[in-house]
């Protein structure tokens, strides 16, 4: 057994507190909207104007919040139409989990709010047999593309005033509708879409907010980490096999369950940044330019762009952006060196390594069993990867074959990312 004698910086701050879910979901929504291309607050300004739809209709405060976080996760939980993503999330992780349940509402108002008043949508659905949170989530999200568009109150106005009236009883719920206009006529709504997190009326609505522990903030990690690898960046399960890789990794350190379980988040976390990169740059079959490898050596960055703004996970933040540094300093995006690199991160590192190694691309197969370890020993002798990790890897390497979902050829292309 290998000690954990190396200390975590003092930055490291602990989970065993909890997270705020509004903070978790505040968040992780700027992931879904840098992978669309949206303006930065896209997500937070749909939550924030469906949020006053239902509150100038005196909903409580309950669907005020399942509003709330429609909006923040309508671009993750709405992907290429793929409905059944938390479905599919509780059929794979077990535990007791108080996280599901709400998300599962939260998709099924997503997911409906692309039905249309006289029945003409994708299910067929009109009318009240479309839930109302879904009706309202319908007239907030073109209510944001149409911001998104002007940012200027005097053409915003009436132009989302004449489109939802026009499409009033066909697309939208005439009474919501009604809502909304009344909600434009006051110039203050306006101003406040870009300030949401500073008004007091607003922070009173997460007072009472739950934190997330254990499972529930696995399952967040891992509803991301679905979310990050169908976008079709690397491998089907890539964020998944570095987390459990990390996590039995660690235990080599005796670092103990907390640690593990953070560094597993981090795991699922890794690659959010890849959300920023073209897909086709991502799936580049051959060299990329100096042009692309300036994108896609980016993607730590933006890791940690999103993580920081999530202030329970500074310590993940950074051990997640670390995991294309290398300890002679010659990694990215920060050119960290090795007095700057925590175990924690040296762990994320390895795990990233030996997943991409160890799985197909559509630019190569997946490499056999000697030349992961010939390229793992080789990184470690030339000061790159650390060579403890990379022992306890080698080591004992057929039980993290078993736990990785991938196939291992014999044909084995020399790029690795």
């Amino acid at each position: 057994m290998i000690k954990g004698k190396r200390k975590s910086p003092q930055w490291r701050r602990s989970l065993t507190e909890g997270i705020m879910l509004n903070h978790l979901m505040e968040g992780l929504s700027l992931a879904g909207d840098l992978a669309e291309g949206k303006p930065t607050e896209h997500a937070k300004n749909m939550a924030f104007i469906a949020s006053s739809i239902g509150t100038a209709m005196d909903l409580p405060k309950t669907e005020i919040r399942l509003l709330y976080y429609a909006g923040l996760l309508h671009n993750i939980l709405c992907d290429d139409c793929d409905h059944h993503r938390i479905r599919k999330i509780q059929e794979e992780e077990e535990g007791e989990d108080v996280v599901l349940p709400l998300l599962m509402e939260v998709e099924e108002i997503v997911m409906l709010a692309h039905e249309n008043w006289d029945g003409s949508g994708p299910l067929g659905r009109q009318g009240t047999e479309i839930p109302l949170l879904a009706r309202i989530l319908a007239v907030a999200m073109i209510m944001t593309e149409a911001w998104d568009t002007s940012r200027d109150y005097l053409t915003w106005r009436p132009n989302i005033e004449r489109y939802i009236e026009k499409y009033k009883g066909i697309i939208f719920d005439p009474t919501i509708v009604k809502t909304a206009k009344n909600l434009l006529k006051d110039y203050r709504f306006t101003l406040d879409i870009s300030r949401v997190v500073e008004l007091d009326r607003w922070k009173a609505l997460f007072e009472t907010e739950q934190r997330i522990y254990g499972d529930s903030l696995r399952i967040v990690g891992v509803l991301f980490a679905h979310f990050i690898d169908q976008k079709g960046i690397g491998t089907a399960n890539h964020s998944r096999d570095v987390a459990v890789v990390a996590k039995k990794l660690a235990r080599n350190f005796e670092l103990g369950p907390e640690k593990e379980e953070e560094i597993y988040i981090a795991g699922l976390l890794h690659d959010l940044g890849k959300v920023v990169v073209p897909k086709e740059i991502l799936e580049k079959e051959g060299p990329l330019t100096k042009e692309e490898r300036i994108i896609i050596e980016r993607h730590p960055y933006y890791t940690a762009l999103i993580l920081d703004r999530i202030p329970e996970l500074s310590s993940i933040s950074r051990w997640a952006a670390s995991h294309h540094e290398r300890l002679d300093g010659s990694g990215y995006f920060m050119g960290a060196t090795a007095k700057e690199l925590s175990l924690e991160a040296r762990i994320i590192a390895v795990s990233d390594v030996y997943a991409a190694l160890a799985s197909k691309r559509s630019y190569r197969n997946a490499m056999d069993r000697s030349m992961i370890i010939n390229i793992l020993q080789s990184e470690a002798m030339q000061n790159k990867l650390d060579k403890e990790i990379v022992e306890a890897l080698v080591v004992n390497f057929d039980k993290y074959k078993r736990l990785l979902a991938i196939t291992y050829s014999a044909e084995s292309p020399s790029l690795y990312m």
